[in-house]
């Protein structure tokens, strides 16, 4: 996780400290973030990010300058960004796409729609996270993207099926669900699990998302958005690849 240790928001699932007014990023984080890739050895890599609403571009130009400095020190590496929503800052959203060295772009929409205003902070929502994922799709059809689904809040099995559907619309190439779990204390400000879902609803949903056309999916309890990620973009690349070789013979 990139640019600070506090977020500017408040979702009520999230571990993450809030402030609003965080610390500016540490300028030399890109070259310690590569510092420490290289250590672990990584052959892929996810990077996510706090939530930077104090910054004029969303932190856009720092999370950068870190992938940036990453890719530089080590080109084979595959990366994965996992971005915030920038707050629809829609120049900053290009101007961190543009020749990005990454081959995942992944925004998490976390709950159904109808549940943003119990689970999100008020400056999220389901539809500014399509926006999000649409617009990246648009801009870098290239690269992988992908999204991520928490069920347990209180949403129903329908309503899971209905947001994979607007995924798909939306062109999200990777899909993850996965089990709530309340990160604090009974009486604190998390949000209590609604319901456990049994681990036969969640291979309905994975058979369903890949007759939909995900070109990967991970759908499980302990399934998180970051989940053997290295794994799901070969998954992806080579259903990509398949796609682009069948060439139906014309009727």
């Amino acid at each position: 996780m990139i640019a600070g240790k506090h977020c500017t928001r408040g979702c009520r699932f999230c571990s993450v400290e809030t402030h609003k007014a965080p610390d500016l990023p540490d300028v030399n984080e890109p070259q310690r973030l590569a510092d420490a890739v290289e250590r672990m050895g990584l052959t892929h890599v996810v990077i996510t990010v706090v939530n930077r609403d104090d910054l004029p571009d969303g932190g856009a130009s720092h999370f950068k300058n870190c992938i940036e400095a990453v890719h530089v020190r080590l080109p084979k590496t595959t990366i994965e960004l996992l971005s915030s929503d920038l707050d629809g800052n829609w120049q900053a959203l290009k101007m961190l796409l543009d020749q990005l060295p990454v081959a995942v772009f992944a925004h998490n929409v976390e709950c159904v729609s109808r549940l943003d205003a119990q689970v999100r902070d008020p400056r999220a929502s389901f539809g500014k996270s399509l926006d999000v994922l649409r617009r990246a799709k648009e801009q870098r059809p290239d690269l992988m993207t992908k999204s991520s689904l928490m069920v347990g809040l209180g949403e129903t099995d329908e309503e899971v099926i209905v947001a994979m559907n607007e995924f798909c619309q939306a062109g999200v190439d990777i899909l993850t669900i996965g089990q709530y779990l309340a990160p604090g204390r009974p009486g604190s400000r998390y949000l209590p699990v609604d319901r456990f879902v049994r681990p036969e609803q969640f291979q309905e949903w994975a058979d369903r998302a890949h007759r939909m056309g995900f070109l990967a999916v991970a759908s499980g309890p302990l399934v998180r958005s970051s989940y053997r990620a290295g794994m799901l973009l070969a998954e992806a690349s080579a259903a990509a690849r398949h796609d682009q070789q069948y060439q139906p013979a014309p009727l």
